[in-house]
C-alpha cells in the first residue's frame, strides 16, 4: 500500500490478495466466509482532512472486493452443496 500526507490531510491506498485453505483445500463459499478473512482481491482507499480553523476532522474509507471464483471448489464436509462465485462488492 501507500500513503500520501500533506499539512491538513492524507490519502491512502492498500491492496490485498487473500487465499485461504481449510484442511488443505481452498475455502469454499460457506466455510470460507465464516472461518477466514474476506477472500479474494481487496482494494482499500482512505482519506482524511482537518479543518484547523473550525476544529473539525473528516475522513472515510472505501473497501472494494473484486469477484473471485476460487470458492467454487467442493469441500469434503459438504460435497452436495451448490458452490457459487463470491460477487464483488
Amino acid at each position: 500500500g501507500g500513503r500520501y500526507d500533506w499539512d491538513a490531510g492524507f490519502v491512502s491506498v492498500k491492496y490485498a490478495d487473500i487465499n485461504a485453505d481449510v484442511d488443505g483445500k481452498p475455502a469454499d463459499t460457506e466455510i470460507g466466509r465464516y472461518l477466514t478473512t474476506p477472500l479474494g482481491q481487496i482494494v482499500m482507499i482512505g482519506a482524511g482532512y482537518t479543518f484547523d480553523d473550525w476544529g473539525v476532522k473528516v475522513g472515510g474509507d472505501i473497501e472494494i472486493a473484486l469477484k473471485t471464483d476460487r470458492t467454487l471448489v467442493r469441500h469434503d464436509t459438504d460435497p452436495e452443496s451448490e458452490k457459487r462465485e463470491l460477487p464483488g462488492y
